[in-house]
């Protein structure tokens, strides 16, 4: 079993943020939701049922411009009762600017994905290679990649707009190129076992700018399987 869908929320600065539940979800199934935010690490005062926070990654840009990047994972036991009106919520305490993310895998083993975070990617100019930290994987996991930008001072943000090319083998999932928020979630199934290496996408954007990166890369075992711990979804990049 693999990937089975992913959704991707609006950009808002806002008080609450909402995605929908990918389509097609089974009891079964592991459902990761991302959280990319602008200029700060929000904690929200309130997350979807049953989700448990898991990881970090963080890039900055410069004094007040940065991104964050955090995932949260649920095993799904009754996918009936998933979300609130078709959507899951966060809440936070005072407005984030940022926006949501949920990707879905079947088949895949319980319990908290294996993540590797990447902090402060090295600026570049544009078409931008943003090598994400890799994972040991086994026979049959699933692998997500979630690459974000994170622009510097010297480029029009509001105007800025990009394209983003997952590394090889993977398939792209969802992407978001608008303003300064830029990002890319990536997959593959059923990989063969051992050491990733680096897993690098390419992100080429307007304007004579420079960016930075951050990322996860999350790993989950086949059910039954040996491998890495959890179900499978995930991965993104912003910027």
């Amino acid at each position: 079993m693999a990937y089975r869908s992913s959704s991707l929320g609006t950009p808002a600065n806002n008080t609450t943020h909402t995605v929908a539940v990918p389509a097609g979800l089974a009891d079964g199934d592991k459902v990761l939701i991302y959280f990319i935010e602008d200029l700060s690490t929000t904690s929200p005062s309130g997350v979807p049922t049953g989700f448990t926070v898991h990881a970090t990654g963080s890039s900055t840009a410069s004094t007040w411009r940065s991104m964050s990047v955090r995932m949260w994972w649920k095993d799904i036991t009754s996918a009936a009762g998933e979300g609130s009106g078709g959507n899951y919520t966060m809440t936070f305490g005072v407005a984030a600017i940022g926006y949501m993310i949920a990707v879905a895998f079947s088949g895949r083993d319980t319990g908290a994905p294996t993540v590797a975070a990447t902090d402060d990617g090295a600026a570049g100019a544009s078409p931008l290679s943003v090598p994400l930290s890799g994972v040991t994987a086994a026979t049959g996991d699933d692998i997500a990649w979630l690459g974000v930008l994170a622009p510097m001072d010297d480029g029009d943000m509001f105007s800025m707009t990009s394209t983003f090319a997952p590394p090889t083998d993977y398939t792209e999932r969802q992407e978001l190129g608008g303003l300064w928020r830029i990002s890319e979630l990536a997959t593959r199934d059923n990989v063969s076992s051992g050491a990733t290496g680096t897993l690098t996408g390419t992100a080429t954007f307007t304007q004579t700018a420079t960016a930075r990166f951050t990322g996860l890369v999350a790993t989950m075992a086949a059910s039954g399987g040996g491998g890495s711990t959890g179900s499978k979804l995930l991965l993104l990049g912003v910027g």
